[in-house]
């Protein structure tokens, strides 16, 4: 038996997600089709892609580079339809976006730059704001699609889930060393201050000692660094500043915390809009590679 498409996205997904449950949630399958799945491609390319042990998840070697192709393979059939799509469709007008500071740093740079190449009649308007103004600005209209970090305060909307990822605490290669000495860097939005106060409490059974409270991920990277604390930041972050010799501390603790990047809007999604996550899934994928 040849592989599917299917089985090759359920399988990527889940590599890339951690996990069967995640996969299944962002391809709205049950548990049961993604193991399936992946059991078929293993039949199919005659090797074990996972360690079959119970509650845990682990991709064997074969499994890592099998991964590695399967994600360039997804990249292109994705690249392929959206110029099929172009040349069916024409993608013209002004698209209205918000966005976090951090998320158009770090993921809207490819995006809109392969939106330029690949549909030049699309105009992108880009504006950046924290998550309860870019809400506000989806319902008053303001904005076709917001792109944020889903929070329990976001409602009144739909929401498309652009990826899944959890947490690092990170700190600067030269400065590991001087854990004790040094506080913690976070941001109010969630997740941030108050799930790490939590965390930090139930693990160490101390008070997280927080020592500053900094309104961008890419800036508290930078801080972390330089040895000015321990930066609390998404994977996709700490995965986009490689140049900066970050190192990830407390592992068992900060996995914990997860995060999911979302679209939200106030109706179904437009074609101009559809492109718009496409092209950030495919960002965010890269800059995980």
């Amino acid at each position: 038996m040849e592989p599917n498409l299917y089985h090759l996205k359920y399988f990527i997904d889940a590599a890339n997600l951690g996990g069967i449950a995640p996969a299944a949630k962002k391809n709205l399958v049950s548990s049961s089709a993604i193991s399936q799945a992946i059991k078929k491609l293993e039949e199919s390319l005659n090797c074990q892609l996972l360690e079959h042990n119970k509650n845990q998840f682990k991709l064997t070697q074969e499994g890592r580079i099998a991964a590695e192709s399967i994600d360039d393979i997804i990249n292109s059939i994705t690249g392929l339809k959206a110029k099929i799509a172009n040349l069916k469709s024409d993608f013209s007008g002004t698209l209205a976006i918000a966005t976090l500071r951090s998320l158009a740093l770090v993921l809207f740079p490819n995006a809109i730059s392969s939106i330029n190449k690949n549909f030049p009649k699309l105009k992108a308007d880009l504006m950046i704001g924290h998550t309860k103004t870019i809400l506000d600005q989806v319902l008053n209209d303001e904005i076709e699609i917001g792109i944020v970090v889903d929070n329990n305060a976001i409602h009144g909307v739909k929401k498309h889930i652009l990826h899944e990822g959890y947490f690092q605490f990170v700190v600067g290669f030269s400065h590991k060393a001087n854990l004790k000495n040094l506080g913690i860097l976070v941001t109010k939005e969630k997740p941030g201050n108050l799930e790490v106060k939590k965390l930090y409490q139930s693990h160490f059974k101390t008070p997280a000692p927080i020592s500053m409270i900094v309104e961008s991920w890419e800036v508290i990277a930078r801080f972390a660094s330089a040895g000015l604390g321990i930066g609390f930041i998404p994977d996709f972050v700490a995965s986009s500043v490689s140049h900066l010799e970050l190192v990830e501390v407390y592992p068992e603790l900060s996995r914990k915390i997860r995060y999911k990047i979302v679209a939200i809007s106030k109706g179904p999604l437009s074609s101009n809009s559809q492109v718009l996550i496409n092209e950030l899934e495919r960002s965010v994928q890269q800059i995980l590679k």
